[in-house]
């Protein structure tokens, strides 16, 4: 996934905050690794390997996040 679809995605959770709104993303194998939300004005992410969850308050420190639970998440498999 590109940076600029990651922000995108992230940008619309944000937007539709009143509704619930997950995203998900899937490893090289199509097996869903992690699970995003947008709750209480902050992102939320969960890793489905470790159950690791993460709180964020804005887009950039998301997207450095995702990229940790993604190499925590490679690095264990």
């Amino acid at each position: 996934m590109s940076l600029e679809y990651t922000k995108t995605m992230l940008q619309t959770l944000k937007q539709y905050h009143t509704s619930e709104i997950n995203m998900i993303i899937n490893g090289n194998d199509d097996k869903p690794l992690l699970l995003i939300c947008f709750k209480d004005g902050c992102y939320e992410l969960k890793s489905l390997n470790t159950s690791v969850v993460e709180i964020c308050d804005d887009i950039n420190s998301t997207i450095f996040t995702i990229n940790k639970l993604m190499n925590v998440v490679i690095q264990t498999n």
